[in-house]
């Protein structure tokens, strides 16, 4: 079945809350097919009982995203649930031209995890070896994935004040530890209040296991400037959608 995360929930958060809503499934194993990152939110779909059985079919299955960038900033984990690594050039971008750079991504390509990822090497978490900078003890992975269909739908000029403000109420969100208190502090450090900020609106059909902030870090680059993730709605993956 297909179920709504909201943002701030881990998918296994998610499961347990699943589990708390509906006892009639305590007992039952439940598993999800296809993770959404913490400030993602959408369809996730869950497998109960027998259905985990067809786990792989269900992980396999295309997905549809809309996503939001910010132009100017990159960090470390691709969003903005991440250290400021770099700042670019924040003089806006015609819509034709990310168009045109965003449709060069479309097509098979091998893209590498995330370093703040959940792909596991030697048994630990990608994030992990991250956060205890022990990058070097390990090759970063890369998969092949294939991107359908690419569409730049809007862009916003929006004010420091009002994005800062968003990232921090999105990141208020999460729970647990994920540096929130230093992120938040570099953002509050890095953002001119009076200053603005182009937002660009984008929506992708891929593969599964596509990595949109993967693409949009890329893309910031391709820009001639620097790109993260704001934010990523999934309406739709395999044959469910958020209906």
């Amino acid at each position: 079945m297909s179920v709504y995360k909201p943002i701030g929930m881990t998918p296994g958060e998610l499961v347990k809350s699943y589990k708390e809503d509906n006892p009639e499934y305590a007992n039952e194993v439940i598993s999800y097919a296809g993770r959404l990152d913490p400030l993602a939110h959408g369809v996730m779909v869950l497998l109960i009982g027998d259905a985990n059985k067809k786990r792989r079919e269900y992980e396999r299955s295309d997905k549809v995203y809309e996503f939001k960038a910010i132009l100017g900033f990159s960090t470390d984990s691709y969003d903005i649930c991440g250290l400021i690594k770099e700042t670019g050039n924040t003089t806006p971008v015609d819509v034709e031209t990310i168009s045109s750079e965003l449709k060069r991504f479309e097509g098979k390509q091998k893209q590498d995890f995330p370093i703040f990822s959940s792909y596991k090497i030697k048994g630990k978490a990608l994030f992990a070896w991250a956060r205890e900078n022990k990058l070097n003890e390990i090759e970063i992975p890369s998969k092949e994935i294939e991107v359908y269909e690419t569409t730049v739908l809007n862009t916003e000029s929006v004010i420091g004040a009002d994005l800062l403000q968003d990232i921090e109420s999105r990141i208020s969100l999460l729970k647990g530890n994920f540096r929130q208190e230093e992120i938040v502090g570099k953002w509050r450090a890095t953002i001119k209040q009076a200053s603005v900020y182009q937002v660009v609106n984008m929506k992708a059909k891929v593969s599964a296991g596509t990595y949109i902030r993967g693409i949009v870090n890329d893309l910031g680059g391709k820009l001639g400037t620097k790109a993260t993730v704001l934010e990523i709605y999934r309406p739709q993956s395999g044959e469910y959608t958020i209906k």
